[in-house]
């Protein structure tokens, strides 16, 4: 008897020991599991709402306004383009056309590389634009002599092109200052309008006191009586 229940007590302590194995001991393929229990529509190449990768490449208000502003500048070259002195500033000059060019001229520029790097991003602003359009007549005029036609070419378009250029420039500052002009006139119309309804209901007010009889008043009428 007392042997068997040795053995009764040996065997449960072996299940109880199991038990408590199987317990502590971490459950295998964790990651596996993990990723089972995702969603299976969700694609794991796929960025998540409002994470690193989604906001990258969610444009920026930054871009937006490049953009707008690149388009408005197009128009300001488009315009240079078109002048009637354009065609020398069109394309590149070559040592042909003027043998020692790059000998005086360290920096060329013209209309075509001006579109090149406002369509790359290395021209974003107004002032690099307009720094690159100086650079181009300012290579013309110092490389020929002030009676050579191109000299003259160049300070005509050079007059042109910066008056386009600040008329631009007028043009963003009003585009710009528009909204913050507009929320004025919104603001004083309402404080007007505000005025007025108090203004308004003091004078019912007034005029309500003014038409009711005091009691002072109905007693003296009373004894008239």
């Amino acid at each position: 008897m007392e042997e068997e229940k040795e053995s009764g007590l040996s065997s449960k302590e072996g299940e109880t020991s199991d038990e408590e194995e199987s317990r502590v001991q971490p459950p295998e393929n964790d990651d596996s599991n993990l990723l089972s229990s995702l969603p299976q529509h969700l694609d794991p190449n796929e960025s998540l709402p409002n994470s690193p990768a989604s906001l990258s490449i969610s444009d920026t208000e930054d871009e937006k306004s490049y953009r707008v502003w690149k388009k408005s500048i197009m128009l300001v070259w488009r315009a240079a383009t078109n002048h009637k002195c354009a065609s020398v500033f069109l394309h590149p000059v070559t040592e042909d056309i003027a043998p020692g060019y790059r000998s005086i001229v360290h920096k060329p520029m013209d209309l075509q590389k001006i579109k090149r790097k406002i369509d790359n991003g290395e021209i974003r602003t107004t002032a690099e634009f307009q720094r690159d359009m100086m650079l181009m007549f300012t290579n013309a005029i110092m490389y020929n002599n002030s009676d050579h036609d191109v000299h003259k070419m160049a300070k005509n378009m050079y007059k042109d092109v910066m008056g386009h250029i600040e008329q631009f420039v007028s043009t963003q500052i009003m585009v710009q200052a528009e909204p913050k002009l507009l929320r004025t006139l919104r603001r004083a119309e309402a404080a007007a309008t505000h005025s007025d309804k108090e203004d308004e209901t003091k004078r019912k007010r007034s005029t309500d006191s003014d038409q009711t009889p005091s009691s002072s008043g109905a007693k003296v009428k009373k004894r008239r009586l």
